[in-house]
């Protein structure tokens, strides 16, 4: 039996859900998605790149983020995430790449369906990690499922070797792990490293959705601190 705090976090999760499924929408009606920028000194904007995603609602750019130079060309990558991508299953389970800031082409994607026990990227938050790993190239996170609906996990990845370095999961499982955000980048524990923040607002610990942000080591992954 679903009793009233129950029925409140789903109404909340769909509430998520339809506004993330909104924006893949309005993208999608409008034309295959697209990412462009630049500019002009002086603070006029002027297209200096155009990035295109390959197909109508595949939420391309959905979460974005720069990286660093991963290719060696002098100029900054990009992180994109496509959330519903169609990876040939009917949940259109999405990929993440990386793609070149100077020329334009893709440096490296990834499918849903190619990370072990993974069950879709869907609504993917994509963030920058800076270098957790001490080998020089910006490193990266991700958000995915690995169940039905909501049993969340953190990817980290490297920016040199494109392999996974570890990966994060909340206190409770089938929350909102993830979906407000994650963000690296920050030394939190002044070991050297920049770690992970990761947001669940619909944690529920007494059935009260406070929600909760935790901090974890970017060198490992073990926890730092946690808040709500």
């Amino acid at each position: 039996m679903i009793d009233d705090s129950d029925q409140a976090k789903l109404m909340r999760r769909a509430q998520k859900m339809s506004l993330q499924f909104a924006s893949i929408a309005f993208v999608a009606f409008f034309g295959v998605p697209q990412l462009s920028f630049g500019q002009q000194p002086g603070g006029s904007w002027n297209e200096d790149a155009n990035f295109l995603g390959s197909s109508l609602g595949e939420g391309f750019g959905l979460s974005a983020d720069w990286l660093g130079d991963l290719d060696g060309d002098g100029i900054d990558d990009l992180f994109i995430a496509s959330p519903l991508f169609d990876t040939g299953d009917p949940l259109r389970s999405g990929k993440i790449a990386i793609i070149s800031g100077g020329l334009g082409g893709s440096i490296w994607d990834l499918l849903a369906t190619q990370i072990p026990g993974t069950y879709t990227l869907n609504g993917s938050p994509v963030s920058r990690m800076g270098d957790v790993n001490g080998d020089g190239k910006g490193d990266y996170a991700f958000l995915a499922r690995q169940g039905f609906p909501l049993d969340n996990y953190v990817a980290v990845y490297s920016g040199a070797s494109f392999s996974e370095l570890f990966r994060v999961r909340p206190l409770v499982p089938n929350s909102g792990y993830g979906i407000a955000g994650i963000a690296g980048g920050t030394d939190l524990s002044g070991d050297g490293f920049p770690d992970l923040v990761v947001v669940d607002d619909d944690y529920d610990g007494i059935n009260t959705a406070e929600g909760i942000v935790y901090a974890y080591s970017g060198f490992d992954g073990s926890p730092l601190w946690e808040v709500t």
